[in-house]
């Protein structure tokens, strides 16, 4: 969209908020099944990770107001590309969740 000089549409956005509330979906799946016994490897890492994927997508939509116009979309295809390597990195590390260990 940024190479394009087009504004970021609705698809974008749904995919944003579909994605944190898949995240914080998993984030509470994963306190339920830590509250039961089940724990990740590295616990604090592990949730430090999911708080980040959480919290930064809508956390970068109120720092730049809402806005859709170029720069925004070139901040949000950055920040897209990080937490996309942060997953990888938690794939990579075994740090992908409490529920592979039953």
């Amino acid at each position: 969209m940024a190479l394009h000089n087009k504004s970021i549409s609705g698809n974008f956005w749904g995919a944003v908020a579909v994605i944190t509330g898949l995240a914080a979906v998993i984030t509470g799946i994963g306190v339920i099944m830590t509250l039961q016994g089940l724990r990740p490897e590295r616990i604090t890492t592990y949730y430090l990770y999911m708080a980040w994927l959480v919290v930064i997508m809508p956390g970068l939509f109120t720092l730049l107001r809402g806005r859709d116009d170029r720069n925004a979309a070139i901040a949000f295809s950055v920040l897209s590309f990080f937490n996309a390597t942060t997953s990888i990195s938690m794939w990579q590390r075994n740090i992908i969740g409490p529920w592979l260990l039953a």
